[in-house]
């Protein structure tokens, strides 16, 4: 049998580019060896030789143009087998779609050689603002409760959870977005404690949850574009507006 793997991002800005990474394709002893591995960014439309020398070579750099479902093929042959493709999926976004709270910008500010530190393949931190945004909202979502009067049902208002939309101001979380970013990227060159990214981390640990308790957040529930209510973080005291 061959096992095509195929590592994507399942969500991707448009025109930010990412690697699409067959390296981990393997196959069972009587399939033979791998002879040829291409990659169709489009659905078969247009295929890419990537075989290369060895299984390192295995993958495409890409970017998107427009937003929707894309389908990635990886297709493999075998001294045994011609032609064996499988299909996988990501999600392309606009920038208004996907919403992120921080940005490159505001890391360059901070740290200007951070660029240095991007993962192969990758020219922004797009990701890994995006692993912070889902990350603030896992946790607004356990804090500020939300009742959504524009359903009509004979309960009443409907109970539901906080999403990105329902923020009616994105700068209010912004520095809370920039820090836990930092924290994410430090971690992850982190290999031995008190190293200099663990401190980098740690510090940036502090001004985040710092950022954090000091945040109040204003919600549009209905998203009509008027605030709806304020939640005082710190105090988790509700402010009710209009």
């Amino acid at each position: 049998m061959i096992f095509q793997q195929l590592i994507l991002e399942p969500i991707l800005q448009v025109d930010d580019p990412t690697r699409l990474d067959a390296t981990q394709t393997f196959v069972s002893p009587d399939e033979g060896s791998i002879i040829k591995v291409e990659i169709s960014p489009d659905n078969g439309v247009n295929y890419f030789d990537v075989t290369g020398n060895d299984s390192d070579d295995w993958f495409l750099d890409w970017a998107y143009n427009s937003p929707g479902t894309q389908t990635i093929k990886v297709r493999v042959s075998t001294t045994l087998s011609t032609d064996l493709e499988k299909d996988f999926t990501l999600e392309v976004v606009t920038a208004l779609e996907d919403c992120l709270f921080s940005f490159d910008s505001d890391l360059i500010t901070k740290e200007p050689e951070i660029y240095c530190y991007l993962k192969k393949g990758r020219k922004s931190f797009k990701d890994v603002h995006r692993c912070s945004q889902r990350l603030i909202m896992d946790w607004l979502a356990m804090q500020v409760p939300v009742r959504d009067c524009s359903i009509n049902t004979d309960d009443g208002c409907v109970p539901r959870k906080l999403t990105k939309k329902d923020l009616y101001d994105k700068e209010e979380v912004r520095a809370w977005s920039i820090y836990q970013t930092f924290m994410l990227i430090f971690e992850g060159l982190s290999n031995q404690e008190g190293d200099v990214f663990s401190q980098k981390m740690t510090r940036y640990s502090e001004l985040m949850y710092r950022a954090r308790s000091r945040s109040e957040i204003t919600v549009d529930i209905d998203q009509d574009g008027k605030s709806d209510y304020q939640e005082n973080l710190r105090t988790s005291r509700l402010t009710r507006r209009g």
